[in-house]
């Protein structure tokens, strides 16, 4: 009886939904054995490997702890396992996603929207690392802000029979406050993830005017307020005192300073705020006026289609339609990949990110708008949604030095939020759900034009995931190497990188009477874990937030010590384009000319200073050691 049941409720939808639980489960673990970044992997795991070194960082200090205990989990497979620690923090957040907005948004918008967010956020840097880790935090603090509201909301229409002046009983509202206290909870480890999550203590007013506009009474707010503070002071307390257990609570100071440095309008690293805010501003309006140009020009696709078939004239209406989606089509691929602010050859960003952003940030307007103009929903659930993803989508591109890179980590609740609106204009047209077009009417176009606006974003979503493997190539198929070095097993890349990396690795093990310290010039970072060796000075030489001027006081610091030399590893091209042979010679002349704010001058003073022999060298490094028994 229980079998007949099941069979009656299934529909075309439930083979579609399996379908997409299959990508929800399977992509994440797939992609986390795909590609070997050495620049930025390479940085975590040497951060990882050394938490208590004083270059750890203690604005990102609370990733770094948990990544360091993770990687002693994992002996021989450290990488490995990091990545598949990263999957499953994408299973758990995506089913937590799903299960908290089924009930708002439906359960297709928020499967595809959960799926959506699962593909986009594997193609990010697959080990587990600050940027991710501080977007899960905090998309858990959003999505239990959320929860808090409608458990309150709930109980009030419980209460008082959809009269809205009332305020439920204390008792009664501490299961919601409840929520609250975990919202803070995890903000307040966001914030001790990535130091630049200080924003994300914004939720707190924005927590108390929402309650407010909902006509939520003093005592209410209050509870709503205490319960989100205790948290975040819950999670800065604990650690406090882990920083005074492990003894450095003295560099917060010495840190305090740096970030100051690096947030200042003047200096050449790309971490400054006036940067930032600037370039925030310039690519939301490009993203947002991309998404609106798409969106209009379907529109009107659309409605001269359907003008022409209630003239009775089907092979025009047919005509048109064929000419719109192939103009909308041909629009997208131009203004998305061709007019791109990123080179088209750093596959990692594309133009897609712009789109993506733009699209959202243009459904979260309407639904804000469509609210607060109380055209639907009265209680403002889909507004809370709306409030919530963008600011969860604009904490994505806080402390960011590649723009709109990060947008993919930040589109769990405004994209299922886009099917939601999606799947309104295929059931009742434009009218109900566009701000602006409530006067328009269509009956037969609305799918049409729903299944235009889907693919308009999920055809360039798909290319972005099919065509991104952490730089290594832009051919999923072509990632069929390995790497025979500790740390990195199992983990798969193209021929040409694994011969490269394999290069190098096997040349160091046959010279055992090579210093124990290495210095790694360019984003070839994992070199540090691949030969056991520990870092002379910083271990990421080249990346902007270590200034030109640490570079040099570190080395004379290092030559005060009269130790010996470090074995120095140089990039002759930027693993961040990738190891293609197609392009090689273009990559060879750019990276040999790039200057990295004067650090590559300071370093060919350092090689003829300590006369430097180069002793091996392949397409893509050089490897140079000290005279035998050299020393500062």
């Amino acid at each position: 009886m229980i079998k007949r049941a099941m069979r009656k409720q299934r529909t075309p939808w439930t083979k579609y939904s399996y379908l997409l639980w299959a990508v929800i489960f399977i992509v994440p673990l797939l992609y986390s054995v795909l590609g070997l970044d050495t620049a930025d992997t390479g940085g975590y795991l040497y951060w990882y490997r050394y938490p208590t070194t004083p270059k750890a960082s203690l604005f990102t200090y609370l990733s770094t702890l948990v990544g360091a205990f993770f990687l002693r989990l994992f002996p021989g497979f450290e990488l490995l396992g990091l990545q598949l620690l990263e999957a499953v923090l994408i299973l758990v957040l995506a089913l937590f996603t799903y299960h908290t907005l089924k009930k708002p948004l439906g359960e297709k918008a928020s499967l595809l929207g959960t799926a959506g967010s699962v593909c986009l956020t594997t193609t990010y840097i697959k080990i587990f690392n600050f940027h991710q880790f501080n977007m899960v935090l905090q998309v858990f603090a959003a999505l239990w802000i959320y929860r808090g509201f409608d458990a309150l909301l709930v109980q009030r229409a419980k209460e008082d029979a959809g009269t809205s002046c009332q305020t439920p009983g204390p008792q009664k509202q501490w299961k919601a406050y409840r929520t609250f206290f975990l919202a803070g909870l995890f903000a307040g480890a966001a914030l001790l993830a990535r130091i630049t999550s200080i924003l994300g203590l914004l939720y707190l007013p924005f927590c108390v005017l929402f309650a407010k506009g909902c006509r939520f009474k003093g005592r209410t707010l209050w509870g709503i307020g205490l319960s989100f503070v205790g948290g975040v002071a819950l999670c800065l307390l604990c650690m406090a005192g882990g920083y005074a257990l492990l003894g450095v609570n003295q560099r917060i100071a010495q840190e305090a300073l740096r970030l100051k440095v690096l947030g200042g309008t003047g200096g050449s690293n790309l971490y400054s705020v006036t940067r930032m805010i600037k370039y925030l501003v310039a690519d939301t309006a490009y993203g947002m006026l991309l998404a609106f140009g798409i969106f209009f020009f379907s529109l009107v696709g659309t409605l001269w289609s359907e003008h022409s078939l209630l003239k009775g004239k089907r092979w025009l209406a047919y005509g048109i339609r064929a000419l719109w989606i192939f103009l909308v089509g041909l629009f997208l691929v131009l203004f998305t990949y061709f007019f791109g602010v990123f080179p088209k050859n750093w596959a990692s960003m594309t133009g897609f990110n712009w789109l993506l952003h733009g699209a959202l940030l243009c459904t979260a307007l309407n639904e804000i708008v469509q609210s607060l103009r109380g055209r639907r929903d009265p209680e403002h659930r889909s507004m809370l949604l709306a409030f919530l993803g963008t600011f969860v989508l604009f904490l994505s591109f806080v402390g960011s030095a590649a723009r709109l890179r990060h947008t993919i980590m930040g589109t769990w609740i405004l994209l299922p939020l886009f099917f939601f609106f999606i799947g309104g204009v295929a059931r009742k047209g434009i009218g109900p759900h566009v701000v602006f077009a409530y006067p328009l009417h269509l009956q037969r176009g609305r799918r049409l034009l729903a299944v235009v606006l889907c693919l308009s974003l999920t055809g360039p979503l798909l290319f972005h995931m099919a065509t991104i493997n952490m730089y290594d190539d832009a051919n999923p198929f072509a990632l069929t190497a390995t790497v025979q070095a500790p740390m990195v097993r199992g983990v798969r890349t193209t021929v040409r990188e694994a011969q490269a990396l394999q290069g190098v690795v096997d040349h160091i093990k046959e010279h055992p009477q090579y210093p124990k310290t290495l210095m790694v010039f360019g984003n070839s970072v994992l070199f540090y874990v691949l030969t056991g060796k520990e870092a002379y000075v910083h271990p990421w030489i080249t990346v902007y937030s270590y200034l030109t001027s640490e570079f040099v006081q570190d080395l004379a610091h290092k030559k005060e010590g009269a130790g010996p030399l470090p074995l120095i590893i140089v990039n002759r091209t930027d693993p961040y384009h990738g190891f293609a042979q197609g392009n090689y010679e273009e990559l060879l002349l750019r990276e040999t000319t790039r200057a990295y704010a004067q650090k590559r001058t300071v370093l060919e003073d350092y090689l003829k200073e300590n006369r430097y022999i180069e002793t091996y060298q392949n397409d893509y490094f050089r490897v140079y050691h000290a005279p035998k028994g050299g020393t500062q």
